[in-house]
């Protein structure tokens, strides 16, 4: 055996002696200056092997936690911003189209909670109109239409930030895609046709709405 793998071993025997010693004692005493035996080097340096191997076996063993996103709902709103969650199992045994599939799934459910508080966003809106700014049928059901479209615009943009986490367990991918309130109300804002008035509730009361909207859906 080399002399460099020779002393290497020599140095994980000794160390894994003093690791033993202090798990389990030891009935001998060495000499100050004394040279350890070779096979008592040896046994050390195997039972520090042993160990090491132990340690790396239970660290694969232990699962990855679960986070807490998956365990929300299929959509939800907090702190600001708008969740979606979906899984997919793997498909063909390949995590990168089930990572498509899930991920597909988070934006739909997504795009769902979006246009719902839009909706919520609206009707605040129309409540603070005077009945000389009150607005025919007509009328409303076109800025309805075009403020749904606004909404879905501003949810299917760059804006929206993914990320995925696979249960090794069940090797079922999830898929958390979110949004935030303030990158969304930016992107609705370019909407051209809608009104100044509009425009200006939407700048200031984008977060009440949204405090609203996420304690009734979480009735």
């Amino acid at each position: 055996m080399p002399c460099g793998a020779i002393h290497a071993f020599d140095i994980l025997g000794e160390a894994s002696l003093c690791l033993k010693e202090r798990l389990f004692g030891s009935r001998e005493k060495h000499k100050v200056g004394g040279a350890m035996p070779r096979k008592k080097i040896a046994g050390g340096a195997l039972f520090g092997l042993v160990a090491l191997f132990a340690v790396c076996s239970i660290a694969e063993a232990r699962p990855e936690a679960k986070p807490d996103w998956i365990t929300r709902g299929k959509a939800f709103p907090s702190r600001q911003t708008f969740y979606g969650v979906g899984s997919s199992p793997q498909i063909n045994k390949n995590p990168i189209l089930a990572e498509m599939v899930a991920t597909q799934h988070a934006r739909t459910q997504l795009l769902a909670l979006v246009e719902s508080y839009a909706n919520a966003l609206l009707a605040d809106y129309l409540e603070t109109l005077s009945q000389e700014d009150a607005m025919e049928k007509r009328e409303l059901e076109a800025l309805e239409t075009q403020f749904k479209i606004y909404a879905r615009s501003a949810a299917t943009t760059y804006a929206v930030e993914d990320e995925s986490w696979t249960d090794q367990t069940t090797w079922v991918v999830y898929s958390l895609s979110k949004l935030r309130l303030s990158r969304f109300s930016r992107e609705l804002l370019k909407g051209q046709s809608l009104t100044p008035k509009l425009r200006e509730f939407v700048k200031t009361n984008a977060r009440k709405s949204f405090d609203r909207f996420q304690l009734q859906t979480a009735k």
